[in-house]
């Protein structure tokens, strides 16, 4: 219901998208409008630069025109008056001639069309320059009539007009220049000015869409917000009237928020467990920084929410409540976060207690009676009272296999009862698969012939040895190959064999029969089913054998799967940990000190076996019964403990160890300070080595340095 939900108010991205495409417009209108204004005001930077170019250029032709009528004034005055003051301003204009044609050529700018106007300037005014020159020398010299008739040729004053219209026409030219550059200018200022107001205008435009669709944003924001306060209170109002427990964490197993139902059960105020780790609710937690650990430590794996497990509570007052936890995880863009779905099992529990005490009651009460029924009527049936008669014979045959079948299904129920409540025993130690294999075929090979079916074993590597009971891996490979044997067609064969695995074992049982039905195959583990169909039912069984399997291979730290097509076989794999062969002890060493670890992890159990093989005899517990079994019968150098294990929580062994032998708290859990004055050292899996451990345990027993 809350992902249609969530689906059904999700706002519509169109208003996000329009929004966004409106002011990324105004910021391009924005970068045109400012680059159109930088081109006007170079433009009009240009046109000042211009302007000024041209008056200087205009000034520069005055200078020129100035400096030949000075040398003019001055030759006619020396001339006329022959006084030889009117040579100085004659002197001083004749020098400055030449460089005020420099200036006016400095100050043209390339490819100008005065530059040709220049030239002509100049070949004028040197021609003016010396006339003016040998007219002076003539007078000078004291021939004044020749200077005289000089002048009055005319040749100085057509000199002098050439200039003056030269200069003229150059600054006709340079006037006409200009004015074209600032017609040019004036029309692309009109240009930038029409361009800018449309701009404005497009962002005014622009601004008021963009106006307008923000506060149709705003509205749809408040029509959403106002349905997803609906929403959540309904929501809310759903989870708290459920009476399971719903409990929501964050990436980093923090609690983030709980229902009514949580805070009854734990009997917590809201406001004292959110934000706090989720270890203080349940003796299995998360790992610090990663909410989806709790599913993977309770092995729901990253799916979760599939299945439940069983795992005990811890209420505010420090009571356990067992419970059932289901995880499942959601992915939100801060990280995976979790949702833990608890419902109370105390109920369950004692139902279940009560169920089994019944069966256990039944069943004990009623193996006494089967067993002396079958064996009264296999002595009936061997001869014991005498030759029966063919119909008489016959029915004790059948009675006495039916009574057989009986005591079977009863020690299958006690077998089933008593691994699930914890009280199977199980003596774990290195066994071969080799001979272990091959003693169950070799005891299996009578029950096969009578079904016409043939048992084989392929070769086993005598170095493979897996950690378990013997007696208990006996009871799991007899009860599989009994099934494959009975679903086995008359001349088929059942192989067995075993193949190594990263870190384990794995022996698999095939049989050449009909196949698991699909529909079946989810339930293939469950008590008491069994495949429909005439010819399955036919076989017959308890529907116990598989469910017993599954414990015990559960017990021992592995897995069972299978193989299956419908008309084509079954196969069976049981995975087991490995275990190293056991090595004779050198009858001079010295007896190491005896390390009891307490760890449900078997590979981890391993890993500590190879840090200290040499060191330290180590015993491992898998489980907080067997480790209460081996600290009451045995006694301990040292115990390695781990807190967070399947049935229990270490914290209640540490007490009853610390008496006997120091302990070593090596646990995946944050430990609290508390814990330090209880235990000789406490080590956290995710930031102490396996070195460190070695070191810890050197020193806990005394072990010289060298050793480490």
């Amino acid at each position: 219901m809350l992902p249609l939900l969530a689906r059904s108010i999700r706002p519509r991205p169109s208003g996000r998208v329009l929004i966004g495409a409106l002011v990324a417009a105004t910021l391009a209108i924005h970068l045109l409008l400012a680059y159109v204004l930088d081109r006007e005001f170079d433009h009009g930077v240009r046109a000042a630069e211009e302007a000024e170019r041209s008056h200087q250029v205009r000034a520069a032709l005055m200078d020129v025109l100035s400096v030949h009528r000075d040398v003019e004034t001055g030759q006619r005055g020396y001339l006329l008056t022959g006084d030889p003051e009117f040579l100085q301003p004659y002197r001083e204009a004749r020098g400055v001639a030449e460089g005020t044609l420099r200036t006016l050529d400095g100050r043209l700018e390339r490819g100008s069309p005065l530059a040709s106007g220049v030239a002509r300037l100049r070949e004028l005014s040197r021609a003016k320059l010396d006339f003016a020159d040998r007219t002076v020398a003539l007078k000078a010299a004291g021939r004044p009539a020749r200077a005289r008739a000089a002048v009055a040729s005319g040749r100085g004053k057509a000199l002098m007009d050439a200039i003056r219209a030269q200069v003229a026409a150059m600054d006709r030219l340079e006037r006409a220049r200009l004015a074209d550059r600032t017609a040019e200018e004036f029309r692309a200022h009109e240009r930038t000015r029409t361009l800018s107001f449309l701009l404005l205008a497009g962002m005014a435009a622009m601004l008021t869409a963009a106006a307008v669709a923000i506060a149709r944003a705003w509205d749809q924001r408040r029509r959403l917000h106002t349905r997803l306060r609906d929403a959540a209170a309904r929501q809310q109002a759903i989870l708290d009237s459920t009476t399971d427990a719903i409990i929501s964490l964050n990436p980093s197993g923090s609690i983030e928020s709980l229902n009514r139902a949580a805070r009854a059960m734990f009997g917590y105020r809201e406001d004292e467990l959110l934000r706090r780790d989720v270890s203080v609710l349940f003796e299995i937690a998360p790992e610090r920084g990663r909410a989806m650990s709790f599913a993977d430590r309770l092995g729901l794996g990253e799916a979760g929410g599939g299945r439940t497990i069983d795992i005990t509570g811890r209420r505010s007052d420090g009571a356990a409540v067992p419970t059932e936890v289901a995880v499942s995880p959601m992915a939100l863009p801060s990280g995976v976060h979790a949702v833990a779905v608890v419902r109370d099992a105390t109920e369950r529990h004692r139902v279940d207690r009560l169920k089994r005490e019944f069966i256990s009651t039944v069943s004990h009460e009623l193996r006494t009676p089967l067993t002396s029924i079958a064996g009264s009527l296999g002595l009936l049936a061997g001869g014991a009272a005498g030759p029966l008669p063919p119909r008489a014979d016959r029915l004790v045959a059948i009675a006495h296999a039916n009574s057989e079948r009986l005591v079977r299904l009863v020690n299958d129920i006690l077998d089933i009862e008593k691994i699930e409540a914890g009280e199977a025993q199980f003596d774990m130690r290195p066994v071969p698969l080799a001979d272990l294999l091959g003693r169950t075929v070799e005891a299996n090979g009578g029950y096969a012939q009578g079904f016409g079916v043939r048992l084989e074993l392929a070769p086993v590597d005598d170095a493979a040895h897996v950690l378990g009971d013997p007696d208990r891996l006996t009871q799991v490979f007899t009860n599989l190959l009994s099934n494959a044997v009975k679903f086995s067609p008359a001349g088929g064969v059942v192989i067995v064999m075993a193949s190594a695995l990263d870190g384990c074992w794995r022996v698999s049982v095939s049989d050449q029969g009909p196949g698991i039905p699909e529909a079946f195959q989810p339930r293939l583990f469950d008590k008491f089913t069994q495949a429909d169909g005439s010819d399955t039912r036919a076989k017959g069984g308890s529907g116990l054998g598989l469910s017993i399997v599954r414990e015990i291979v559960a017990r021992h730290g592995g897995r069972v799967s299978f193989d299956t097509a419908e008309g084509h076989g079954t196969t069976f794999h049981v995975d087991l940990p490995r275990a190293d062969e056991p090595a004779r002890p050198a009858a001079s060493a010295a007896p190491l000190p005896r390390v009891l670890h307490v760890e449900d992890d078997v590979d981890m159990t391993r890993v500590v076996a190879s840090a200290l093989e040499g060191r330290a005899a180590l015993t491992p517990a898998h489980s907080l019964r067997r480790a209460r079994e081996l600290v009451a019968a045995e006694r301990f150098d040292l115990v390695i403990l781990d807190i967070g294990l399947a049935d229990g929580s270490g914290l209640d062994l540490l007490d009853a160890c610390g008496r006997s032998a120091p302990v070593i708290v090596f646990t995946a859990q944050e430990a609290g300070a508390e814990l330090a004055h209880r235990a000789r050292v406490v080590l956290v899996k995710s930031r102490a080595s396996i070195g460190r451990l070695v070191a810890a345990v050197d020193d806990a027993l005394g072990l010289p340095k060298e050793a480490a």
